[in-house]
């Protein structure tokens, strides 16, 4: 602006110095100078309205990022403690899948056990059987003798 004020001004100036310029011939050249002059003003007025907008908008942006930035900050930190539940939990669940593991075996071992026990049980059965038949068959002897 002031490149346009100071070349108004030399312009003006000179005109005087040559002395060959009348006042209409002064006006004349300086209103399209001053012209020019007045909407560059308006201009510049405009662009440092748009520049203070810009800046506020920059400050309600850079307010934002700095919420937004710990949101997901505190998001972070839920997914760090979720995770780590998920771990534990998964741990747990490997701790019931050996410990049902260790009961199925054992329960195996056990119906094992129970059908052997069966097997003695039918054996000694038909033991008793047979020596009931024995002792009946000495008895009937004892008796018929």
């Amino acid at each position: 602006m002031r490149i346009i004020k100071l070349g108004v001004v030399l312009t003006v100036g000179s005109l005087l110095f040559t002395g060959c310029a009348t006042k209409d011939y002064v006006k004349k050249k300086i209103a399209p100078v001053s012209t020019s002059m007045t909407q560059v003003e308006k201009k510049v007025s405009n662009l440092s309205s748009d520049v203070k907008a810009l800046e506020e908008k920059l400050g309600d942006l850079q307010a934002t990022v700095t919420a937004n930035s710990s949101k997901i900050e505190d998001l972070e930190r839920k997914i760090e403690a979720l995770q780590a539940e998920h771990a534990a939990f998964r741990d747990s669940i490997n701790n019931c899948k050996n410990r049902c593991e260790s009961v199925e075996n054992r329960l195996n071992a056990l119906e094992g056990e129970i059908e052997d026990l069966k097997q003695q049980i039918r054996e000694l059965r038909a033991s008793l059987k047979r020596q009931t038949k024995n002792v009946e068959r000495v008895i009937e002897e004892t008796v018929h003798k």
